[in-house]
């Protein structure tokens, strides 16, 4: 499944809903350039705050990308709950 927040920056770029599939490559089928991975990254960071790195000559599927923001919210989440217990545990 595709992450919403992928789905609505690939809307952004101007690419259909119907065009955003699981199977779909970066590359190969939406035809993206260098840039628009970049603002792929970026549109991510501000609507999810997480860093995901797409390497401009990699052709991977949306799928792909969306298990990579998985991955990136559940480690920052674990990075933020570390810092509250830290916080919390200093005050104490």
């Amino acid at each position: 499944m595709i992450n919403p927040a992928l789905k609505d920056v690939l809307i952004d770029l101007g690419f259909e809903e119907a065009e955003l599939t699981d199977t779909a490559s970066i590359r190969q089928d939406l035809q993206l350039d260098s840039t628009e991975t970049v603002d792929i990254s970026l549109g991510l960071k501000r609507r999810l705050g997480i860093n995901i790195k797409l390497e401009s000559r990699q052709d991977i599927t949306l799928a792909q990308i969306s298990e990579k923001i998985a991955q990136a919210v559940d480690q920052s989440s674990s990075s933020d709950s570390n810092y509250v217990e830290n916080t919390v545990s200093a005050k104490s």
